[in-house]
């Protein structure tokens, strides 16, 4: 797999925000299994200038205090620059490393 950190389009510019794309952070992780929605979202215009994460891919927060909060992308989203993503090319190996990593203590 892959394993690639998440980015953020500069926030200056308010225009590479908006309701389009879901930009996951710590605060999206952790509750489930799946990231079905993120609380701030991007713009078509931002969403260009990150790079996306494909379905099924495995998020993990890897700075402060949520570190280890994890997720699997629901669909193709975007992660903020503190979520690492780990990629797989078949499902099932996926759901392996979630289950494998994941503690909820």
């Amino acid at each position: 797999g892959d394993v690639i950190t998440g980015t953020t389009p500069p926030t200056n510019d308010k225009e590479n925000y908006g309701n389009e794309y879901l930009w996951a952070s710590p605060i999206d992780m952790g509750l489930y299994k799946y990231v079905y929605d993120t609380k701030n979202k991007l713009s078509e215009k931002g969403f260009k200038k990150v790079r996306p994460i494909p379905k099924d891919s495995i998020l993990v927060t890897c700075i402060g205090s949520t570190i280890g909060k994890m997720g699997i992308a629901y669909k193709e989203m975007v992660g903020a620059g503190f979520v690492v993503r780990y990629f797989f090319q078949k499902f099932r190996f996926c759901q392996f490393l979630y289950f494998h990593v994941y503690s909820p203590y």
